[in-house]
């Protein structure tokens, strides 16, 4: 059985950081985009935080995989670390 680590949650990071850059204006727009809602500086501040930490779970994956382009590619892909953001969210 072979066995290795890898950094998940920086891989993330980075890929929504690509996200929130190239299809969105900053974070509050990336979170009415994912939540279809508004809501007040304190909780966009909380999320913005969560992202720099890469702290996610199965929802957020799940909410990320129907409504961002991370759903358009494959997991391998997504945590392959030679594939660059550009390269794998090019349309």
């Amino acid at each position: 059985m072979v066995e290795f680590t890898l950094d998940s949650s920086e891989k993330i990071k980075r890929r929504m950081r690509y996200l929130i850059q190239t299809d969105y204006n900053g974070v509050a727009d990336f979170y009415r985009h994912l939540y279809g809602n508004e809501t007040h500086e304190g909780e966009i501040r909380r999320f913005e935080m969560f992202l720099k930490r890469g702290i996610v779970n199965v929802e957020f994956m799940d909410l990320l995989s129907q409504k961002t382009k991370i759903g358009e590619v494959s997991l391998r892909r997504l945590f392959d670390v030679n594939v660059d953001n550009d390269e794998l969210f090019r349309n």
